[in-house]
């Protein structure tokens, strides 16, 4: 989910750092069964992300 902390204004195709990990985001939105908006990012770093881009069967984004 998106932390308050971040700045909005974010859009597809931005490069972001969290963490000394880079990534550009390719989702923002809402996750069906979720609550609040998301951010869908390919990190540069395969193994970093938690996912393939997809939550309960429905894609959202392809990550590498």
């Amino acid at each position: 989910m998106i932390p308050d902390q971040i700045e909005v204004g974010l859009k597809i195709g931005d490069r972001i750092e969290v963490g000394g990990h880079r990534g550009t985001i390719e989702y923002i939105g809402d996750v069906v069964g979720t609550k609040g908006e998301w951010l869908g990012v390919d990190w540069d770093d395969p193994t970093r992300g938690k996912h393939n881009g997809s939550h309960n069967n429905k894609v959202y984004f392809k990550a590498r």
